[in-house]
């Protein structure tokens, strides 16, 4: 904060102290103290946007409490696990949620018994499992002697000391008692707030921070008291049960929760109607039936089948909610055996294997099941009866773009609707990031408008060697040759993998810009993470597993080809108008880079790390050259020499993270 804010938090801590307050007696009071002046108005403005930017502070029931003067004396028990402890962290569910928020203000450090100081604590949101956790940074060595067994997490003079326990202890009844009153207050001050969310009736539940945090201000001594048994204890024994954070009553309906979470997550994120919201719940519970009858059935009898499969398919013949049911599905875990068995279901019941939202399911099932031969057959039968269905258009040009028919993809996506993304020519930029389709459009474009050049003369024996004239054999049916093709080749790659591998790629970004958000920006575009997950990912190998038999046939030798190109060091030894000479430090091969245009960095004797793919007699920089100094030589050549991935990606951050830019973007 700025002089000013600092002021005014200062004035805000001591009118708090351990106490609420309402936001309006807020403003009274430092009006009435002198702490601010002006309007009324304008000072609650102020104060709004204090407590807007600081997570020292909440809101509860009784107003804005101060959470490191609620939480002074207060222990709380956690479980320590060894493996994310050996990485540094401890994470906040079940056992510490009730801290995180303050944490998250930062300025909280780890101290030891003697009140010593060890280290700062961050907080971070991380993925494990697939599931974006929220996780405790510790100081170094602030955990040793506490893995895998239980900690007493005591908060004193702001900051946390944690001490070994050997047992947890049990609930104490006040705190259980506090923690009833707490749950009752967080549902009414969240019903009484109303906050847009249209909860249904009965659904009675509230977030666990919340409830532990009026239950501190119900009984506050009493947590000082008595350390708090485990969080999921202290539920428990006061009649709650806990699921994800979410608090609720024994007997809780949570079918019903879950479809207006799904409702309100969907409105959200697809933009989709209250009809269509129905529609998809209608499916979505399908599905969850499915699945529950061990994959046999969509109902008891032949009536309810029928019906229900009738309205699933009707349903995903609105592209929207087909394209909303497959993102949460997979979001929610669904296996794509499920879902193929799912969808083959529901066509016996409607006897129409043509209805083309659930053949466009199946389809999708299928290819990313890795049965993308017969996903690709399946859309093109579908085609016929498509009528429109953006999906079934929109996958079909893919396969198409993946067999080298760019005019066939062009045409589907144009009967599709799709338009190329506004361009913002002085920024040099699209107005909005274009979605996958209109990335496929990009993609295509330049193989379906442009013409390859002619291979003879109008009267030559053509070239195919069928023994015809050119002009009557290929002429104006000419394809592009592989060694312009490569570059297509090679975003067909790009394309599977930003469908099926970003959230690899935003992590390696992320880790690899180190909170630089601009660089997080350009690191993610770039040619260089992309190359990275394709093939220290292994994303390359999935994309020639399951493409191969699409690919045309030279196509699929020299992805081959590339799948065993090695990233390596090199020194550029010559330099042309498009192209670099460059002599492999480890191995002294030489090789020619034919699509790269030299800038300043360029030089002779320079250094570059990347991995040129072969293409002919020349080399393409595809993934990217990044230029480094020769102090970076010897760690790339061990990290590549690793064969480890984490070891190479830790040799690209720590060069990244002292230049505080990116030259991540090839030449």
């Amino acid at each position: 904060m700025v002089a000013a804010d600092q002021t005014l938090r200062t004035a805000l801590i001591d009118i708090l102290g351990r106490s609420a307050m309402t936001r309006d007696a807020i403003v009274e009071e430092l009006i009435a103290r002198g702490a601010s002046t002006g309007a009324a108005a304008t000072v609650r403005k102020t104060v709004d946007a204090a407590l807007q930017l600081d997570t020292s502070f909440s809101d509860g029931a009784d107003g804005v409490v101060y959470l490191p003067a609620l939480l002074e004396g207060t222990s709380w028990t956690a479980w320590i696990d060894a493996i994310d402890a050996r990485d540094g962290f401890v994470r906040s569910d079940p056992h510490l949620g009730q801290l995180t928020w303050w944490l998250i203000a930062g300025d909280v450090d780890v101290v030891d018994e003697s009140g010593r100081r060890i280290g700062p604590i961050e907080t971070d949101g991380i993925l494990l499992g697939g599931v974006d956790t929220d996780v405790i940074l510790m100081p170094e060595g602030s955990l040793d002697g506490l893995t895998d067994g239980w900690a007493t997490v005591r908060v004193t003079g702001g900051s946390l000391c944690w001490t070994r326990c050997a047992e947890p202890p049990e609930p104490h009844e006040r705190i259980v008692a506090a923690i009833s009153a707490g749950f009752a207050r967080s549902v009414d001050e969240r019903e009484d707030a109303g906050l847009g969310l249209d909860v249904p009736s009965g659904l009675r539940f509230a977030m666990g921070e919340s409830v532990v945090l009026e239950a501190l201000m119900v009984d506050r001594e009493a947590f000082v008291a008595h350390p708090a048994a485990p969080l999921p204890e202290l539920f428990r024994a006061a009649g709650l049960e806990v699921r994800r954070q979410v608090v609720v009553e024994a007997g809780f309906d949570w079918a019903a929760y879950d479809a207006w979470t799904l409702g309100n997550r969907v409105r959200l994120n697809y933009d989709l109607s209250s009809a269509q919201v129905e529609e998809l719940s209608i499916v979505v519970a399908a599905l969850a039936d499915h699945v529950a009858d061990d994959i046999d059935g969509l109902g008891a009898d032949a009536d309810t089948r029928q019906s229900l499969a009738r309205r699933v398919a009707a349903a995903l013949a609105d592209s929207d909610v087909a394209f909303a049911f497959w993102e949460t599905s997979l979001d929610g875990d669904t296996e794509l055996p499920a879902l193929v068995s799912f969808a083959m279901a529901v066509a016996d019941e409607v006897h129409d294997a043509t209805a083309p939202g659930l053949g466009w399911l199946l389809a999708r099932a299928l290819d990313w099941g890795g049965e993308a031969v017969l996903a690709d057959r399946l859309l093109t039968e579908l085609l016929p009866h498509a009528g429109g269905h953006a999906l079934v258009l929109e996958d079909a040009a893919g396969f198409a773009a993946d067999r080298g028919d760019a005019a066939t993809a062009f045409r589907l996506l144009s009967e599709a609707g799709v338009e190329p993304p506004a361009f913002d020519e002085e920024d040099d930029e699209f107005d909005a990031d274009p979605d996958p389709a209109q990335m496929l459009l990009l993609e295509i474009a330049p193989w379906a408008t442009g013409r390859p050049r002619e291979t003879a003369r109008r009267n030559d024996p053509c070239p195919c060697g069928s023994g015809r004239k050119y002009k009557a054999c290929h002429l104006g049916r000419e394809g592009f040759p592989l060694a312009e093709r490569a570059l297509w080749l090679y975003d067909k790659a790009k394309r599977f993998m930003r469908a099926r591998g970003a959230d690899t790629a935003m992590a390696l970004a992320e880790l690899l810009a180190d909170d630089d958000d601009r660089l997080y920006d350009e690191l993610l575009e770039s040619e260089l993470v992309a190359d990275l997950v394709l093939h220290e990912g292994d994303w390359f190998d999935e994309f020639l597993d399951s493409r191969s038999e699409l690919l045309p046939d030279d196509e699929a030798i020299l992805a081959a080809q590339w799948l065993l190109a090695e990233r390596s060091v090199f020194e550029v030894v010559g330099i042309g108008k498009e192209q670099i000479e460059l002599r492999d430090i480890g191995s002294g091969e030489r090789l020619t880079v034919v699509n790269v245009t030299p800038n300043h960095q360029t030089r002779i004797g320079g250094t570059v790390v990347g991995r040129p793919l072969p293409v002919g007699d020349a080399y393409r920089a595809l993934g990217g050259i990044v230029p480094i100094s020769p102090t970076w030589i010897t760690p790339f050549l061990d990290a590549i020499a690793s064969d480890d991935p984490e070891e190479l990606v830790g040799t690209y951050a720590a060069l990244f993270r002292p230049l505080g830019s990116s030259t991540a973007d090839g030449g």
